[in-house]
C-alpha cells in the first residue's frame, strides 16, 4: 500500500507532465501506436492536473492501490504513455495480479 501524499502527488504529476514533454520532442512517424502512446501520455498528465491535493488526494490514492476495475486508473494508459517514475514506485494497480 502506498501513501498518497500532496508531496507525492506533486512528484507523479511533474514526471508525467515531463514523459509527456519529451514524447513530443519524438517524431510520431503517424504510427498508431506512438500516437496512441502520446496521447495516453498526456490523458494522464491531465487527470494528475485535475486532482486537487486536499478533496480528492483519495482519488490519486486509489488510482495508486485499489485494485478494482473502476478505481485502477494506471491500467488505462499505454504502458509507453506512463512515467517511469510509476514503474519506480511499482503501486499495486501497476501489478502483475491485475
Amino acid at each position: 500500500m502506498i501513501d498518497a501524499t500532496p508531496e507525492l502527488l506533486n512528484e507523479a504529476m511533474l514526471a508525467q507532465m515531463a514523459h509527456a514533454h519529451d514524447m513530443t520532442k519524438t517524431p510520431l512517424h503517424l504510427s498508431d501506436d506512438g500516437r496512441d502512446y502520446l496521447s495516453a501520455a498526456l490523458d494522464l498528465a491531465s487527470y494528475l492536473l485535475d486532482l486537487d491535493t486536499d478533496s480528492r488526494l483519495k482519488d490519486f490514492a486509489a488510482m495508486l492501490n485499489d485494485l478494482d476495475d473502476e478505481h485502477a486508473l494506471l491500467q488505462r494508459y499505454a504502458c509507453d504513455g506512463i512515467a517511469s517514475f510509476f514503474y519506480e514506485l511499482n503501486p499495486p494497480t501497476m501489478g502483475d495480479e491485475r
